[in-house]
């Protein structure tokens, strides 16, 4: 940049010393060492605007005063502005602080102010450019948080409307009862469960884990909803039915087969006590005692949902006993009681200490405590305000 387009050095001193300044100002050309020298504009008195300058020096000469207060309002103005300020002299007037202020002796030398000016110069210029990516950050920042609160708006938004698909009040029939727990790791959530009664003797309880957390797996979850069907015209819809149902939603889902879900359907018959029920890899449900807790034979079941077209699931068969507690749940809780002392390694993987959990409420009568119970023990585990995976169990009590 030349030297009539770089701004130049204001210089600013009483009348009466303007003739030395003019002096000053070749000086300091003369010893310039970084570039071409800017120029130097003097002025009698402070500007009311500090535009067009790069660094201002203020000469107190011996015997001739600026106004009063008119150093520490320099300041001020320069501090806004990110421009330096040299005082030249030994005047009584104390400005306020500011990190680029410098005050040097009176007489210091045009060689000695000169390179000190340039490095000054220099290092302003370095203050100026991450002033500027300063500001860029903050607006960027901005931004970002903007963006965040959009997205987190939203996605409480998608939260309402995933529960809404869930069943909000838990049927009972006869002597059976049913209870939920849904715990998703965030926002939304992959696990979907349904407990519907499907006429005056028979309950039915779905429970689906969609692979992978988060939106994708949410919307998965609404897809399955939709798709669940237990009851026709022609009656009480067979579990591996349902389930053939389902494996073909998933399917028709825009990302075919890498789009897949694990799940179980159970009919209960409330009178009887007899269930029926099909699985596509999912956790086999668990019958709880007082003091037994044992799984579902599962030996017939079909692979995850969304996988293949043409698998029959095919319908096995228990009985739950009065007493007794059926718990279908997710695979979430292999890693939800990592253990006292537990790596971070431990955390993170699967384990079976969930089942000495389970076996322990076997003594809670009521679904609606054990759930409550199960609850309270998930909160007191470590990593807790945000688990690995999500949380579902249904709990069947036959009083």
């Amino acid at each position: 940049m030349s030297a009539r387009t770089r701004p130049p050095l204001l210089l600013i001193a009483p009348d009466e010393d303007r003739v030395r300044c003019l002096g000053l100002g070749e000086q300091l050309a003369g010893h310039w060492c970084t570039g071409s020298f800017p120029g130097v504009e003097v002025r009698s008195r402070r500007p009311q605007d500090l535009d067009g300058c790069q660094a201002v020096i203020v000469v107190e000469a011996a015997g001739a005063h600026h106004p009063p207060g008119m150093l520490g309002a320099l300041a001020l103005e320069a501090e806004e502005r990110h421009l330096p300020v040299v005082v030249l002299g030994d005047g009584t007037e104390r400005p306020v602080p500011m990190h680029a202020l410098v005050r040097m002796p009176g007489d210091t030398p045009p060689a000695v102010l000169a390179p000190f000016l340039c490095g000054l110069l220099e290092r302003n210029r370095r203050v100026l450019e991450l002033a500027g990516e300063r500001e860029l950050d903050r607006r960027l920042m901005g931004n970002v948080h903007e963006q965040i609160d959009l997205i987190d708006e939203e996605l409480q938004s998608a939260s309402i409307v995933q529960r809404e698909f869930l069943t909000g009040s838990m049927p009972s029939l006869g002597t059976v009862s049913v209870s939920a727990m849904w715990r998703p790791s965030s926002y939304v959530s992959g696990d979907f469960y349904q407990a519907v009664q499907l006429d005056d003797r028979h309950l039915g309880v779905l429970l689906m884990d969609a692979a992978g957390h988060g939106v994708g797996s949410a919307l998965m979850t609404i897809a399955m909803a939709r798709a669940f069907v237990p009851v026709t015209g022609e009656g009480v819809v067979d579990p591996g039915r349902v389930l053939d149902v389902l494996n073909r939603s998933l399917l028709q889902l825009p990302g075919g087969r890498h789009r897949f879900a694990t799940g179980v359907y159970v009919i209960v018959d409330c009178e009887q006590g007899r269930l029926r029920y099909a699985s596509a890899g999912h956790p086999p449900p668990l019958r709880l005692g007082r003091s037994a807790l044992d799984p579902l034979d599962t030996t017939d079941a079909g692979p995850a949902l969304g996988i293949f077209d043409d698998h029959d699931y095919q319908v096995m068969e228990d009985r739950l006993e009065p007493g007794e507690r059926l718990l279908v749940h997710t695979d979430g809780f292999e890693q939800a009681f990592a253990g006292p002392g537990a790596t971070v390694a431990e955390l993170q993987g699967q384990n079976a200490n969930y089942l000495e959990v389970f076996r322990t409420l076997g003594e809670v009568e009521r679904g609606e405590d054990l759930v409550g119970r199960l609850e309270a023990l998930v909160d007191r585990g470590r990593g807790s305000l945000r688990p690995p995976d999500d949380l579902s169990l249904v709990c069947v009590t036959r009083g």
